[in-house]
């Protein structure tokens, strides 16, 4: 039984796998990005010891740089961590409106900072049909005010 497969089915089958590599390769690409802008954000945590005033401005000036989309997102006021440990907003936080969630992590003597970035994918007829949270943790930091 010999039936050649017609070439309408293989250009089917071709169409099929280069939208499906496309989707991979975008999906990619997203989620390095929206990792990159969670790396700045926490470099900046760490280079200036919190979430002051100094960290706000390099952060929100490398993000111009990096073309990041500021599209406000709904931050929660606590998020529950590993051993449970409480995280609440931080304390100059703009609650999403920059893109971003920052989140201060107590721990008695050492704390560290949760960021929550957004994978967005702007398509747009489907606006903004994928859109998932990305969580990053700083290094753990030392509290010296309080454990003087």
């Amino acid at each position: 039984m010999k039936q050649g497969v017609g070439y309408t089915v293989t250009l089917n089958i071709a169409i099929v796998f280069i939208v499906i590599v496309f989707v991979f390769i975008s999906g990619s690409l997203i989620y390095f990005k929206s990792n990159k802008i969670s790396n700045v954000i926490t470099d900046a945590l760490e280079k200036y010891e919190g979430y002051n005033s100094l960290a706000k401005n390099e952060i929100n000036s490398k993000l111009i740089s990096i073309g990041y989309n500021k599209n406000k997102i709904t931050c929660k006021s606590q998020i529950s961590e590993k051993k449970s440990v409480t995280c609440n907003l931080a304390p100059d936080g703009d609650n999403g409106t920059d893109g971003y969630c920052i989140y201060f992590c107590d721990e008695g003597d050492y704390y560290y900072y949760k960021i929550r970035t957004n994978m967005m994918v702007n398509i747009p007829v489907l606006n903004n049909i994928v859109n998932f949270p990305i969580y990053t943790n700083s290094n753990r930091m030392y509290d010296f005010e309080n454990n003087l």
